[in-house]
């Protein structure tokens, strides 16, 4: 560099002096504030998998109530789904836990590009099929050497996975128009391996039971399928909450106080059994348990106690105190 490209000492503090005066212009750019600013590593693709996803966890718990119907509808017994929630997992350490058989499906979920997986472990396949056919014997003592499904087993697998299909469509109406299909089947994870080992996948796990046993049905979504609808699916949730008008309010608790109530109390109760009861005639007495203090209803809820008695020649009950609810 030459000399007389070097600053003296004296420009560099008339320079400064400018800046802090305005006096010499310079660049505008954007500035951001520090406090917008989102730390993101880009070397970890499953972040935007753990940062969570609110609008699909509502779908899922909708998903959740509608498996649920269709599984009690189909097999005529009571049955819970509940979900348990959703973590990351990659696509190799996913079949590792896999144990043999597991009823394996690769699914495509339109408008979605990729390959998903929905999975029905032995444990509940089997509680399905004894509850179908019956029988009392431990599944998982039968399985116990088991390799693979039996085709009646196979036929249980394929009507959860339709059934799925529907509920899947119905839960996620508000986010995409799903159009689930069916590409491949699987009973053994050593020959699924269909994607990149290392691939993340959202695995949202749902817990089905029954009084004779259960087990999990898991959706597994690639993070390449998930990447490009980030901006829709990652939008925080809001329920909607109806406006309030303040100028409305003291009209409407106005009106709640004019409204009518029946109000009663039960002064006096018998036991009888069904023979006595038929054995009665008119002109019986049928002698009562009176209390010293009764209970005053308003619409079947208990809110004052009492003492009976009269007030200007007719029955009336004295308010005493107010029934405290826990």
């Amino acid at each position: 560099m030459e000399t007389n490209e070097v600053l003296t000492q004296g420009e560099i503090d008339a320079l400064l002096s400018g800046v802090e005066d305005s006096s010499v212009p310079t660049e505008t750019g954007t500035y951001q504030n520090p406090g917008e600013v989102q730390l993101v590593d880009f070397s970890n693709q499953s972040q935007l998998l753990n940062s969570g996803i609110p609008a699909l966890n509502v779908a899922h718990e909708r998903f959740a109530l509608d498996f649920c119907e269709s599984i009690s509808n189909t097999m005529r017994c009571a049955s819970t789904v509940e979900f348990a929630g959703t973590h990351v997992v990659s696509f190799i350490d996913y079949l590792n836990s896999m144990e043999l058989p597991t009823y394996i499906n690769f699914i495509n979920l339109k408008p979605m590009s990729g390959l998903a997986l929905a999975v029905f472990d032995a444990n509940l396949i089997g509680a399905l099929v004894d509850r179908f056919f019956g029988g009392g014997i431990s599944y998982e003592e039968a399985t116990s050497s088991k390799r693979d499904f039996t085709p009646a087993e196979k036929r249980m697998g394929n009507m959860l996975l339709q059934s799925a299909f529907t509920d899947l469509v119905a839960a996620w109406q508000s986010l995409l128009p799903l159009e689930p299909e069916l590409v491949q089947t699987e009973t053994n994870p050593d020959f699924a391996h269909l994607l990149n080992p290392s691939e993340p996948l959202m695995l949202n796990t749902f817990d089905i039971k029954f009084d004779n046993g259960g087990g999990k049905f898991q959706l597994a979504i690639p993070h390449t399928m998930i990447e490009p609808l980030q901006d829709r699916l990652v939008s925080v949730y809001k329920p909607d909450t109806p406006a309030i008008n303040g100028a409305w309010a003291p009209i409407i608790v106005e009106e709640i106080k004019s409204a009518t109530m029946q109000v009663a109390s039960i002064l006096g109760q018998a036991e009888l059994t069904v023979k006595e009861i038929l054995d009665l005639t008119p002109g019986d007495v049928i002698p009562l348990e009176v209390k010293d203090k009764v209970t005053l209803y308003a619409e079947g809820i208990p809110v004052f106690m009492g003492e009976f008695g009269a007030s200007n020649g007719k029955n009336a009950i004295k308010v005493t105190s107010k029934v405290t609810r826990q």
